[in-house]
């Protein structure tokens, strides 16, 4: 039951540090956190007056809000702000607490909390755990400092409660962090570069404006300019299905286990592949206008192609006689026959890959241009190549309230793969009929590339939040290529 109880209060921290406030509804929630934390501060220091020559002594203060109840165990979640008084300026945080011990808690409790350090101020800023024993019992009237053990020796914390019975003995956990949706510190709604997407949301007094990330590089150069940047890191599924015609460059056959060259009577035709791709993708904002990634996944798939054999011209290079009461075997499966042989050869392997995305933006307008390298590895070396995909985009993100924001675009998408397929045909193995005791054997190396490079594509881009996100987008319009892409992806 214990066991039980502590998960739930896990997941109940998890969650609401995870949830977001809609952009429409930021700057009222600001307002109402801003005028608890003013009257909070009256109540404190009219509870304790001695407690005034510390406050104005301090490095900074943090004011916040917790509501939850203890019944043996209990979670608590509320908002608070954290006062820089050097640089005058604020940052709001998401407070979560979760308490182990004896007794029945409070629905409200107010927290002051005094560093004595511009360091214990900073780190405080940064956002943490923190563990610890603590006591507390008193009225809405009555101030208790036991609980100081849960950050440092620089850091003071106060509370008072509104109930008139309080926790007792009690162990707790707390995590504080930056609430990104209130203090205004460059991150976008969206996940790219933009200048104005969510200026509705952004601060007007005492804004810090400090991008807390390290990369991407020259950050808070851009965030002064009054641009946002998406969290800097992201991790993603991504899946793509594809199918194209492909045009063949050269080949070189052998038969029967000669040396493979080149036949005029040999002939390729029908070639193309269907394959659908799975894979993990990490990217990295090395650079306000520059997303760098790389990729490891599985594709499957076939590559169905005709070998079409030019009968007269294998008897040619067999040397068989036709003629004569003992024709060659060879003449009843040849002689004056245009033959075709269709196979499918299994496209399975691994997947890698990298590539870099170029973004712009400018208020609801945006501008893309990834370009990808990708290197299949067959698992039956039958097949070998890489693609590469430079893929212009163009569009408009549209807000939704309090569904996030939607990126709508059109684009085109230049597709450059190569192939190299290597394979063996025999009437031995039933690839086609064995006339007689003849055996007939056809190796060939094929070089093939896409027939058609360009095509046109649409989609959009789906935030939710600044951390999740789905994609999706569907090229074909023009050209032998069909191709659906679409992506999961969580950014911190």
């Amino acid at each position: 039951m214990l066991q039980s109880s502590l998960l739930l209060g896990l997941v109940v921290m998890l969650i609401t540090a995870c949830s977001s406030i809609p952009i429409n509804e930021r700057v009222a929630v600001r307002e109402e956190i801003n005028q608890d934390a003013e009257q909070s501060l009256k109540v404190f220091l009219a509870s304790k007056p001695e407690l005034q020559k510390e406050f104005d002594a301090s490095h900074g203060y943090f004011l916040g809000s917790v509501s939850g109840a203890v019944l043996g165990l209990g979670a608590g979640t509320g908002h608070g702000i954290l006062y820089d008084t050097e640089k005058n300026t604020r940052t709001y945080m998401d407070i979560s607490r979760l308490d182990l011990g004896w007794g029945i808690g409070v629905g409200q409790s107010q927290l002051l909390v005094l560093f004595n350090t511009d360091e214990a101020r900073d780190n405080f800023g940064e956002g943490d755990w923190f563990t610890g024993i603590g006591t507390a019992t008193g009225s809405a009237t009555d101030l208790n400092a036991s609980a100081t053990g849960v950050y440092d020796e620089d850091t003071t914390f106060y509370y008072l409660t509104e109930s008139g019975v309080g926790i007792a003995a009690t162990a707790r956990v707390v995590n504080l962090s930056v609430n990104e949706d209130l203090t205004d510190t460059g991150v976008s709604d969206v996940s790219m570069p933009n200048k104005n997407f969510n200026i509705v949301n952004q601060q007007t007094d005492g804004a810090p404006r400090k991008w807390e990330h390290e990369l991407p590089f020259f950050a808070q150069n851009v965030i002064d300019k009054g641009y946002n940047l998406p969290l800097p890191y992201g991790i993603a599924l991504v899946y793509a299905g594809v199918e194209q015609d492909f045009k063949m460059n050269s080949m070189d056959v052998g038969f029967n286990g000669g040396a493979k060259e080149r036949f005029d009577f040999v002939d390729f035709k029908d070639a193309s592949t269907k394959t659908h791709a799975f894979q993990l993708k990490a990217d990295a904002w090395l650079f306000p206008f520059m997303n760098v990634f790389a990729m490891v996944g599985r594709v499957e798939g076939e590559a169905p192609l005709t070998v079409t054999l030019d009968g007269n011209g294998v008897l040619d290079y067999l040397n068989a006689d036709c003629s004569g009461l003992r024709p060659s075997p060879s003449c009843a499966i040849f002689e004056n026959e245009n033959i075709e042989i269709p196979i499918e050869i299994p496209v399975d392997g691994t997947t890698y890959g990298f590539g870099t995305t170029l973004v712009g933006g400018w208020h609801n307008y945006f501008a893309t241009l990834p370009i990808s390298f990708t290197f299949t590895e067959m698992d039956g070396k039958e097949i070998e190549g890489y693609t590469l995909t430079i893929m212009p985009r163009a569009g408009r993100v549209f807000n939704l309230q309090g569904m996030g924001s939607l990126a709508l675009f059109v684009g085109g998408s230049y597709l450059q793969a190569d192939l190299t397929v290597v394979s063996s045909l025999s009437c031995e193995t039933r690839d086609f009929e064995c006339v007689g005791n003849e055996p007939f054997s056809l190796d060939f190396t094929l070089d093939q590339s896409n027939s058609d490079h360009w095509n046109m594509l649409v989609g959009g881009n789906w935030d939710l939040n600044k951390h999740w996100s789905w994609h999706a987008e569907y090229g074909g319009f023009i050209g032998t290529r069909d191709a659906f892409i679409s992506s999961l992806s969580y950014r911190y």
